[in-house]
């Protein structure tokens, strides 16, 4: 049903990815990216037998807008999940924006540049905002 690009294998991250994990029916094919392939890899492999979602891995470096960009257009998700570090958020959004894909980000300093684009009409669609429950 949908196609996720992680960005983020962190503790907060992979608490997220095991969430989606769990509703395999909404969540069908998730890639988990990274700068260090080797925590996607490990937590890829701790899911494996335990969900239906399909899980691929990457590695990326959230700071490089072209490289974000080339693996959204090679990945093709239906949204982008920006669970990266803080300030990772306005080089994450761009390529998003860039590629036209939906975007949610954890909740942080981006948001404001959210808004910020929203007024000046971005298409509000394609900008989500989750706040962390603590």
């Amino acid at each position: 049903m949908s196609r996720v690009l992680v960005i983020g294998c962190g503790g907060v991250a992979s608490v997220a990815i095991r969430k989606c994990c769990q509703a395999d029916d909404v969540f069908t094919e998730l890639c988990i990216a990274s700068r260090t392939k080797s925590k996607c890899d490990a937590l890829a492999a701790s899911l494996a037998g335990k969900t239906k979602t399909k899980i691929t891995t990457a590695q990326v470096d959230a700071d490089d807008v072209e490289q974000l960009k080339a693996l959204i257009n090679g990945y093709k998700p239906d949204l982008v999940m920006n669970i990266a570090l803080p300030y990772q958020d306005l080089t994450i959004m761009d390529a998003c924006l860039a590629c036209g894909v939906n975007y949610i980000l954890s909740g942080r300093v981006g948001f404001y540049r959210a808004q910020a684009l929203i007024i000046q009409d971005v298409d509000p669609n394609t900008i989500h905002h989750m706040e962390h429950p603590y």
